[in-house]
């Protein structure tokens, strides 16, 4: 196997296995919003029967949208790894705009806290470690979506600049009616 290859599937490896454990964090959030909505509540709180569904809901849609955000990167970073050029549609475009989406807002948000780091104050806790781990997934996702794209340009780019075949017929292509629809004479 040429070592570019090599490359490739290490980086789809590492790309699954950081998707995985945030996805898997995710779920994890989901699965105890569940646990939430059915312990019984107080007799106090009403609210809670009616609008106690919201919350998973919500992180029930966002585990949704990241885990198909999560197979348009593996697929986009497979067509790479054979040099393809993807045909985009909506779908596509969508996984990948909800990737970039998910992950963008922690890059600003890391870099906040190198910034007050780097000034002597301490923004991140390491006390529930999964919550770092997760946290720092988002922007690795980020770079990996990121990447991605830029190899996918590179080889529109190269792909686009190699030379047509020549035409190797002797017959000259059939000429073409102006309406096609009309039977010939």
């Amino acid at each position: 196997m040429p070592k570019a290859h090599k490359d490739a599937d290490v980086n789809r490896f590492l790309t699954l296995m950081v998707a995985l454990y945030f996805l898997g964090s995710l779920l994890a959030g989901l699965l105890a919003n569940i646990a939430d909505i059915m312990r019984p509540a107080p007799a106090g709180l009403a609210g809670q029967a009616a609008f106690g569904w919201l919350q998973p809901l919500t992180s029930g849609t966002m585990w949704l949208c990241a885990v198909f955000a999560t197979a348009s990167l593996l697929q986009l970073q497979r067509c790479n790894e054979r040099g393809e050029i993807r045909t985009w549609n909506a779908a596509r475009v969508a996984g990948i705009v909800l990737m970039l989406a998910l992950t963008l807002p922690s890059v600003r948000l890391w870099a906040y806290a190198l910034w007050d780091w780097t000034n002597g104050r301490q923004t991140v806790s390491f006390v529930p470690f999964a919550h770092l781990l997760t946290a720092l997934c988002q922007p690795l996702l980020f770079a990996a979506c990121a990447g991605a794209l830029w190899r996918q340009w590179h080889i529109v780019r190269r792909l686009r600049r190699l030379p047509s075949e020549p035409h190797t017929s002797v017959f000259p292509p059939p000429p073409t009616r102006s309406h096609p629809w009309r039977p010939r004479r």
